[in-house]
């Protein structure tokens, strides 16, 4: 029973090449980041370790084929989804 809370904002939805994720709440805790296409596949993964310096983290989305993903962000046991667009 994974709650889904708005922990995060992403940008610029439609992206081309690169999107960006500003996280607000989470402060140094370690974050999991996937992104997950619309069968359900996982084509990104990224752990931190939560040590960072900013809040924006910055993921190359190039290689990715268009269509539509979900970013998840998992941390402090909570877990945030959104979708976006890969023009």
């Amino acid at each position: 029973q994974s709650q889904s809370t708005q922990l995060f904002s992403l940008y610029p939805n439609p992206a081309n090449d690169v999107i960006s994720i500003e996280t607000s709440e989470i402060g140094n805790s370690v974050k999991r980041y996937t992104i997950v296409n619309m069968l359900g596949q996982v084509v990104f993964v990224r752990t931190n370790s939560g040590f960072n310096s900013s809040n924006v983290e910055q993921f190359d989305i190039n290689e990715l084929p268009k269509g539509v993903y979900i970013v998840e962000l998992f941390a402090d046991g909570k877990r945030s989804a959104q979708k976006f667009t890969k023009n």
